[in-house]
């Protein structure tokens, strides 16, 4: 989970937000612009974007409910009921913080990391090893 984004890189990565990402208020869903390329974006600045634009309309008439609940614990954000990232659209999102849906039960998003046994790295010398130790064996066969 990369957490070191200094304040300028999050403005950046807001404004890619705006421009790739959209608040559709009718079905309550945080999506991508249908015209967006395929840049990958971190959870945090989908966050900030969407808490610029309502704190922007909060007073207005295009004024909408926030669609994250408030929470205590980094790394995590949780969506209010009724509202969605459609599954399309969060293989879009980086892995940066986990993201849970309006139950309050399902995970949407989990930054949960790779275990080391699932590495290419180490799969390849698992089957290395593996080689080595049948090549000894078979070695071992003959000169004994």
């Amino acid at each position: 989970m990369k957490t070191g984004y200094t304040e300028q890189d999050m403005a950046k990565l807001q404004k890619d937000a705006e421009r790739l990402w959209e608040i559709d208020l009718t079905k309550k869903a945080i999506r991508r612009r249908p015209d967006a390329d395929k840049t990958r974006l971190p959870l945090q600045a989908i966050y900030r974007m969407v808490k610029h634009s309502w704190r922007a309309n909060r007073n207005k008439e295009a004024a909408f409910p926030f669609p994250f609940l408030s929470n205590p614990l980094p790394g995590l954000l949780a969506l209010d009921e009724h509202w969605d990232i459609e599954l399309k659209d969060r293989k879009y999102i980086d892995n940066d913080m986990i993201l849970i849906a309006g139950d309050g039960r399902t995970i949407l998003i989990s930054n949960e990391k790779t275990r080391i046994w699932e590495t290419p790295w180490f799969q390849f010398s698992s089957y290395a090893f593996g080689l080595l130790g049948l090549f000894i064996g078979i070695l071992s066969l003959f000169t004994s």
